[in-house]
């Protein structure tokens, strides 16, 4: 009997799928940027201390690394009430300023063995280049103002791929007494869900103002 074998790719079907595949993940990254960057109200702490939300959000070259500590914090066990209340008198604990899972209504979307897998994503990611730009925001190789100025990472997806997270950093350059500063400021994560038509929605966003 004559076996029946899928016939192999050829070069040119292979560039097109690599093509598809690469413009795909492009497209999808460029969504939840928009989605991120154009939101005004996704950075309103940055009005705390009287300053104005810029009106172009510009952001540098090169991602940032994700802080693993985003998404699990091993060895506390977070649904021991005993252990929440020691945290809650901890103001600096990463639960606070970084856990994203603090937020009840974003915790019980994703199951643990889940976060575990997203920190271990974040562990592995590298700074690299990009170049992004939309409505609001495009990416700059260096900032040379006064003023807020963005750092971003990659997006980072959930293994079934129905969730995703960015990950934006504000530094603000300023002067005070004759001296410059180029300081963190504040710091988002925003969480995103893929709707049944396949359109990415944010669902959730944690802040955090660097003192």
């Amino acid at each position: 009997m004559e076996k029946l074998c899928e016939k192999p790719l050829n070069m040119k079907n292979l560039i097109y799928l690599l093509f598809f595949i690469s413009f795909s993940g492009i497209s999808q990254s460029k969504e939840l940027y928009d989605l991120a960057f154009s939101k005004k109200e996704n950075f309103e702490l940055l009005k705390i201390m009287g300053d104005k939300i810029p009106k172009e959000l510009l952001i540098i070259d090169s991602t940032i690394v994700w802080n693993p500590k985003t998404f699990y914090l091993e060895n506390i066990d977070l649904k021991d009430p005993k252990v929440i209340e020691e945290i809650n008198k901890e103001e600096h604990h990463y639960y606070h300023s970084l856990y994203l899972f603090s937020d009840k209504s974003l915790d019980q979307l994703i199951v643990d063995n889940e976060k575990e897998k997203l920190s271990e994503k974040a562990s592995l990611t590298s700074s690299k280049k990009i170049n992004i730009q939309g409505r609001n925001y495009k990416t700059i190789k260096k900032f040379d103002e006064k003023g807020f100025y963005f750092l971003v990472s990659e997006p980072l997806y959930s293994t079934n791929g129905k969730f995703a997270f960015i990950s934006i950093a504000a530094k603000r350059k300023s002067t005070f007494l004759e001296e410059d500063y180029d300081e963190y400021f504040s710091h988002f994560t925003i969480m995103f869900q893929k709707s049944d038509k396949e359109k990415w929605e944010q669902i959730g966003i944690k802040k955090h103002f660097i003192q």
